[in-house]
């Protein structure tokens, strides 16, 4: 009845698109005969329940599933489930779910170009330096990485800095820098470098 989502949608005026349990199924999105085949005491369903961070235990011994699964939850995604709706992610997740599959087909592959648009969008601090060491892995790896970042730390874990400026919008436009993060802290007239040393201040 439910093609497998679990739920069913209906379109309710004022309301818009809502979502209902399936009666069918019971949101199981799985007939019972499925449901019944077990891999490690889990059915199918409680697999794709289950956060990556926990599924990284889970298929352990299986190499191909742990080393895409790993790299997941090195890019601040563990708590994510590994059934979630493509509809339900956001577009810096899309961007990290989407280099999880570039790596896993390209990982023996050098000088690829990868471009990324904000990818730290939304994403805490330590999750933020997970980020940055897998880009960094992409690099020496002999590959490039170039992304529209506003995020102090991958600003500065960064090998080189096109600082666009001096405002932003029809203020902006104009190349204010290029060259390492060290340098760009040295700039004067550039906003990102007042934004860089600020974060680098001791609080107080």
């Amino acid at each position: 009845m439910c093609r497998g989502k679990g739920y069913l949608e209906n379109y309710i005026q004022y309301f818009g698109e809502t979502r209902i349990l399936c009666p069918e199924c019971n949101g199981q999105q799985y007939i019972d005969e499925v449901l019944q085949i077990k891999y490690r005491d889990r059915n199918i369903k409680q697999v794709l329940d289950m956060p990556f961070r926990e599924s990284l235990d889970f298929f352990a011994d299986s190499p191909f599933l742990y080393e895409r699964i790993r790299l997941v939850c090195d890019l601040g995604l563990g708590y994510m489930q590994l059934g979630q709706p493509l509809s339900t992610v956001s577009g810096g997740e899309a961007q990290r779910l989407k280099l999880v599959r570039e790596m896993g087909k390209y990982r023996n592959r050098k000088n690829l170009l990868y471009l990324f648009d904000e990818p730290t969008v939304g994403l805490h601090s330590q999750d933020v330096l997970r980020v940055l060491h897998v880009m960094k892995r992409i690099v020496e790896s002999g590959n490039t990485v170039v992304m529209v970042e506003h995020d102090p730390e991958m600003i500065l874990g960064s090998d080189h800095v096109i600082d666009m400026g001096p405002g932003a919008g029809r203020h902006g436009g104009r190349v204010m820098f290029c060259g390492s993060p060290f340098d760009l802290l040295k700039h004067r007239e550039s906003k990102t470098a007042d934004y860089l040393r600020s974060h680098l201040a001791p609080e107080g």
